[in-house]
């Protein structure tokens, strides 16, 4: 059973600034882990299937290195999704997470009698501006 979304007056989109500025910051941090990480299991990969010789010999192919990298891959994959995680809390706020990279944050609501969307961007004091 699908939800109605939650309409946001101005005064209570801005009351959810600091939870959602300190989930933002949550967020920032772990996409920096995330982008290095898959920069290195990106890298590991290229250097190990540019040296792996062919296999011969090996048990089913599988090598020592093969390991390590499904490791780093697996890690990779649990740094994304504790980052989904932190994406869905915004959402169950009520925010819509525009830009993980700006931390552009809109808020369905009602401005002059019309559905609007309140826009934020973490670092600002309050919303500012809106769009149809």
């Amino acid at each position: 059973m699908k939800t109605q979304p939650r309409i946001f007056s101005l005064q209570e989109a801005n009351a959810l600034l600091p939870a959602i500025e300190a989930i933002l910051c949550r967020i920032s941090e772990k996409k920096e882990v995330y982008d290095r990480l898959h920069d290195h299991l990106l890298m590991q990969e290229l250097i190990c299937r540019s040296s792996k010789p062919p296999a011969t010999g090996s048990e089913n192919g599988v090598t020592a290195g093969d390991t390590l990298l499904e490791d780093d891959a697996r890690t990779v994959d649990e740094a994304w999704a504790s980052l989904q995680k932190d994406a869905e809390e915004i959402l169950n706020l009520g925010g819509i997470l525009r830009n993980m990279e700006r931390g552009c944050i809109d808020f369905l609501g009602k401005h002059e009698g019309r559905q609007v969307y309140f826009c934020w961007k973490k670092g600002e004091k309050t919303v500012h501006y809106y769009h149809s």
